[in-house]
């Protein structure tokens, strides 16, 4: 089973708001820039993939008006957690990204990033 999701931005406000990504376990802006891209009318998307109990899953944020070159370290909210984090991967594919502390990845089958 594959699971697909995509939460759409739409209203924006650089120097006003900021996407809170901290539950994505994503730390630091280089990392998100890594799942960043531009759509086709040039509309951010941050991708993520990861597996739950019933199978693979997707997803994805769409930032209406800004493209990946626009997004700024700034415009988020990181995961900033300082503990000891043990990260698994499964036999899929998987997004993993350790925290600020001292954390384990153990990436699992499947060609994880």
């Amino acid at each position: 089973t594959v699971a697909k999701e995509q939460d759409i931005v739409t209203d924006f406000q650089k120097g006003q708001d900021k996407i809170d990504v901290r539950t994505l376990n994503i730390n630091d802006f280089n990392n998100l820039l890594l799942l960043t891209s531009d759509d086709t009318d040039g509309n951010a998307i941050i991708s993520v993939r990861y597996r739950v109990l019933n199978g693979d899953y997707y997803y994805r944020l769409k930032i209406n008006g800004i493209s990946k070159s626009q997004l700024q370290a700034s415009d988020f909210i990181f995961n900033t957690s300082v503990a000891n984090d043990n990260i698994t991967g499964t036999t899929s594919n998987d997004d993993l990204f350790g925290g600020l502390g001292n954390d384990t990845l153990q990436g699992g089958n499947g060609n994880d990033r």
